[in-house]
């Protein structure tokens, strides 16, 4: 059937199928759009499902799996739009597939099952459960192919079908009992079991629980009496993963409970059995034996324990099970979360990887991070009893890696596990550290800083690093002598993991240590090397290095700014080196620019970095081969630089402006003019005297024009409307009528045109702001504008008024624009020009005016009491802090601060920010963003209500205004 079907492309199936297959664009692109073009062919699915199980051996195998693939997605994307007939043929057509013998079109094969089994209904379809059912009882590949096809079911289709698998289940438990069944076949079915169970545990059904008794035997037996065999390790993998899902269930069964702690008291003995065999086969090899993602193997079994504890802690009915044994069970786990010597390499060879080991969100799944959440949960359900452990453990396990040299692995991960709760334990030579256990274990820890062994060395920094403030307090002068061990360490020729731990002690001991001692600083920075060899890592490093790196020279900078001025040609070099071609990772470009402000804020790095940055902008900005990120930094260095330079900006630092404003008119990237528009309204906040004075307005002008112009998309004109207020404010007395009312028709065309609500928000804010201005000049300037629409003229105003009516709401999503705007619309409603009354508006525009003031004085009264409640409530949480009972103040202060933020704007504080940007400084500037709202409104409702316009409103509308009225003032005198 497959074969005759031909497409207007002039290919057969097959040929279209091996098109998309193609590495070359121009041949798979075509097939594609052919694709899209044939979907909706009712006979396309059974042409597809004929081509993928085709087993005659004609077709390449590549064929047959692209072919699966494109029907999956046809079945996800038509399966509605196909007949009855053909949603019949094709659910007959697919059940040979269920043992289709190829893995690739077999896996897929069975997704496809499982779609139209989900997206249609199993009374439709009878006939699967028939044959599925028949397939548990064939030869045992043919079952293997089954259990395959009904854990597809079971994920894809979640709990609609899981119920239908728990009638097969006496032929499942069957199975695993069956001496003929292999350790394979066993597994399988233990993990549909767990698929099952867990998508019936996700909606709170527990039809799984008749039967629970019987598969529990069956996860017992599979880790009883463990050998290290290999088989026998992936069934009670399997076992403990199903028990694992069980235990998450709220309402655990006291079977279950049983269960679990016999289960775990079995595995556990055979892991304390086997740690000597994972020694030698894992943690001394360079090769440890790969496994499979999905059976698993020894360490994935250590690590499902590790998983299966930190459930048992997490659940409110089980975790009873951890009183008195949490160490024995961090005893155990300990000796498999020793370095591996793989991992001593890996990191040797990639000390990113290093850092990631402490970066939940970069670091891939290990024994050793396992080991991490385990007594991460062992902390939180059971604190007193973990701490106390931890603190005995290290101390051992320190004790047990000083017997040799070989064995400084048990010092690392003591290390390891005292660090990860050092923030809990009592502070060192105090009086709840009894026995002196805290001060023991950092004394020792300080004395590896000294280690001849890299990797040892690296976690003692690590550990003194997250231990800084116990230290500083308990040990100040070895806190001294650690900072000055660091600083040296930084230097090259060392292990580059060992330098970045130096540098994370640098960063925070340092900042602490130079308040008190003036000299330190220039000791540390410039004596010993450190900022040499920061300089140094700056150079080499890349990724999570080069984030540490630039986070560790900005606390220098920061606190230690007039030292390293000392070398300030060296810094400004290595700096400047780096600085664009960070713009290709944002959070490295973010964390340059945090490095770039602390330095132009210090007297002694200020000139020096200007000097050096700039040729390289200006050069940056005027090459046509420069990559889009490197221009987006060099704007954005710019920006930095002129907002920190003060008023006026000094004369050199206009060198890079005409670049910069020849690459507004020649760049196609929106990035790049977002980045330019932003430093064009820095520009005329605090330049405006010398473009004046310099005759550059034309240039910002024609700057203006592109930016409005229909070549720029949306995006690219971003921040158009805040730079052409801050023009307009600056410039007013520049501009000539016809520059004016030339501006206002690109305004205007752009806001009709834009299709972004941000952009047509803004545009309408610079109209509502330049109200302030006299309603009537704007109204005469509008007066003469035409919008061709369709075909038709239409005037200025009523394309203004038609966007700002309908965005009214969304404007006001912060203080500065729902001041502006709504002010405006009240300038509007006040003015007596007849020209608004005249504007073709389906609703009369000030009947329209006057009902989005109500609506908007609703809003604020609105706003404005659940600020005041939120408000109340967050001090009275806080005055209960001081209570008796701590969870009372815990508990009130969450919800009382949450409902606070939802009440208030983000940006209602007036505090000036140094991180604000351009625009939010100038909406700051804007006497309009002090502007209280709510007294304008009330104001507004009483000047209509002693007006004609008050007098025609109907006694509703009248009653509706004074209760507005009342309740406002109210709120106003309660403020």
């Amino acid at each position: 059937l497959a074969q005759v079907l031909f497409f207007s492309a002039g290919m057969d199936l097959d040929q279209l199928l091996a098109a998309l297959c193609s590495p070359q664009q121009d041949v798979r692109v075509p097939a594609e759009a052919t694709l899209k073009n044939h979907t909706s062919n009712p006979q396309f699915a059974l042409q597809l499902l004929a081509v993928a199980l085709d087993q005659s051996g004609t077709r390449p195998m590549q064929i047959r799996q692209i072919s699966s693939i494109v029907l999956k997605q046809t079945i996800r994307k038509k399966w509605h739009d196909m007949g009855p007939e053909h949603q019949a043929a094709l659910r007959q057509g697919l059940l040979p597939g269920v043992a289709e013998p190829e893995r690739l079109v077999r896996k897929t094969v069975h997704v496809c099952i499982a779609l139209v089994a989900h997206l249609g209904s199993v009374a439709d379809w009878p006939e699967l459960f028939v044959a599925l059912g028949q397939g548990l009882g064939a030869d045992a590949t043919t079952v293997l192919y089954t259990v395959e096809c009904l854990a597809a079911v079971v994920e894809e289709a979640g709990h609609d079908l899981a119920v239908s698998v728990l009638g097969l289940q006496e032929t499942l438990l069957a199975l695993v009992a069956h001496q003929g069944s292999t350790p394979e076949v066993r597994r399988r079915v233990l993990m549909l079991y767990k698929a099952t169970v867990s998508a019936l545990i996700a909606v709170g059904m527990e039809e799984y629980k008749t039967m629970l008794p019987r598969w529990l035997v069956v996860f017992a037996a599979c880790c009883s009496n463990l050998q290290m065999d290999e088989e026998a390790v992936k069934s009670a993998l399997a076992a403990l993963r199903v028990l694992n899902t069980l235990c998450t269930s709220p309402t655990p069964t006291p079977e279950v409970q049983e269960a679990a702690e016999n289960v775990l008291s079995s595995v556990c003995a055979f892991l304390h059995r086997a740690a000597p065999e994972y020694e030698a086969a894992v943690l001394n090899s360079l090769d440890a034996p790969e496994e499979d993602d999905e059976e698993g193997g020894f360490q994935s079994l250590v690590m499902q324990v590790c998983e299966f504890i930190s459930t048992v802690a997490c659940s409110n009915k089980l975790r009873g099970m951890l009183k008195d044994r949490v160490l024995s069970v961090l005893r155990l786990v300990s000796q498999f979360m020793r370095i591996s010597e793989s991992q001593a390499v890996a990191w040797e060879t990639d000390p990113n990887e290093y850092l990631a080991c402490d970066d939940d969100d970069h670091i891939s799944l290990s024994v050793r991070v396992c080991g991490e959440h385990l007594l991460e949960a062992a902390m939180s359900s059971r604190p007193g009893e973990t701490k106390k452990a931890v603190l005995q453990l290290s101390g051992e396990l320190i004790q047990q890696g000083e017997t040799s040299e070989a064995a400084w692995k048990y010092v690392e991960v003591g290390f390891l596990l005292f660090g990860l709760v050092s923030h809990s334990l009592p502070n060192p030579k105090s009086a709840k550290d009894k026995g002196g256990e805290v001060a023991a274990i950092l004394t020792k820890a300080a004395a590896a800083v000294q280690s001849a062994n890299p990797l040892l060395r690296s976690r003692a920094l690590w550990l003194m690093s997250r231990s800084q403030e116990a230290i500083c307090k308990a040990f100040p002068n070895d806190a001294r002598l650690i900072l000055q061990t660091a600083a040296q360490l930084l230097g090259p020729g060392r292990p580059e993991y060992l330098r970045l731990s130096a540098a994370r002690v640098l960063a925070r001991f340092l900042p602490d240590l130079a308040k008190k001692d003036l000299q330190l600083p220039h000791l540390i920075l410039i004596q010993n090397g450190a900022l040499e060899g920061l300089g140094d890592l700056l150079m080499c490093s890349c990724d999570e290095a080069l984030h540490l790196i630039l986070e560790v020279l900005t606390i220098c900078v920061k606190h230690c700014g007039s030292v390293v001025a000392q070398v300030q040609a060296n810094f400004c070099q290595a700096v400047t080196t780096h600085c664009l071609a960070a713009g290709k990772d944002p959070l490295v470009h973010t964390q340059f620019l945090d490095l770039l402000s602390c330095a132009l804020a210090q007297q002694g790095l200020k000139e020096g970095m200007q000097q050096s940055l700039l040729p390289r902008i200006a050069q940056c900005l005027a090459s046509p081969d420069v990559e889009p990120h490197e221009v987006g930094a060099a704007v954005d260095i710019y920006v930095m630089i002129v907002r920190k330079s003060g008023r006026p900006i000094p004369a050199h630092l206009w060198t890079a402006v005409g670049p910069m404003l020849h690459l507004v008119q020649t760049t196609e990237d929106n990035g790049v003019l977002q980045n330019c528009t932003e430093a064009i309204c820095v520009l005329i906040r605090h330049g405006q005297d010398h473009i004046k004075t310099h005759n550059q307005l034309g240039s910002f002008l024609a700057a203006f024009e592109k930016l409005l112009g229909p070549e720029v998309s949306d995006s690219g004109s971003t921040f158009v409307g805040a730079a052409i207020t801050q023009l307009i404010s600056a410039f007013s007395a520049e501009m000539s009528q016809d520059l004016t009312t030339g501006l206002m028709r690109a305004m205007l065309t752009k806001l009709y045109a834009a299709s972004r609500p941000g952009l047509r928000q803004s545009l309408v804010l610079v109209f509502a702001r330049l109200m302030h201005t006299g309603v009537p000049g704007v109204l005469n300037a509008l007066q003469g504008i035409t919008i061709p629409i369709e075909g038709k003229a239409v005037g200025g105003l009523e394309v203004l008024l038609s966007v700002w009516f309908s965005q009214w709401e969304k404007i006001g999503i912060n203080r500065y624009s729902r001041n502006v705007s709504l002010s405006g619309l009240c300038l509007l409603l006040q003015c007596p020009d007849p020209r608004i009354d005249q504007a073709a508006m389906a609703t009369p525009p000030r009947v329209r005016l006057l009902e989005i003031m109500m609506l908007a004085f609703k809003a604020e009264i609105a706003r404005v009491a659940k600020s005041n409640e939120a408000t109340r409530k967050l001090q009275e949480a806080e005055e209960s802090e001081d209570d008796d009972s701590p969870d009372d103040g815990d508990a009130g202060a969450p919800d009382a601060m949450r409902d606070l933020v939802d009440a208030l704007d983000t940006d209602d504080d007036d505090s000036e920010d140094e991180g604000d940007d351009i625009f939010r400084e100038v909406e700051k500037a804007d006497p309009i963003y002090q502007l209280n709202v709510l007294n304008l409104l009330v104001e507004q409702a009483k000047a209509i209500a002693a007006s004609p316009l008050g007098a025609s409103l109907s006694p509703q509308a009248q009653g509706a205004l004074a209760q507005c009225v009342e309740e406002a003032s109210a709120l106003v005198q309660a403020n």
